[in-house]
């Protein structure tokens, strides 16, 4: 909107955003629009697979690849391209 501030269009998160902190239909967009935010110069943070907590690692949903890195790969890719 014109004549809108920066911080009221997009909210300031806290810099160490976990993915799994976001509660969202498209929490791996959201993520990856973050790290853009806090750095858009710091490649590597953004195109580098989230780890996982270490209370999240110990699910028991998915292979054990995709527990410790907390995110399926595939997804990771495609929403990177996206």
């Amino acid at each position: 909107m014109r004549g809108s501030r920066l911080q009221d269009a997009f909210p300031a998160r806290p810099a160490n955003l976990q993915l799994s902190d976001i509660d969202s239909a498209f929490p791996l967009q959201e993520y990856i629009a973050h790290l853009v935010q806090l750095d858009p110069h710091d490649v590597n943070a953004i195109v580098s697979v989230p780890e996982a907590k270490k209370d999240d690692a110990s699910g028991s949903g998915g292979s054990a690849e995709d527990r410790e890195s907390g995110v399926d790969e595939s997804c990771w890719i495609y929403e990177q391209l996206r």
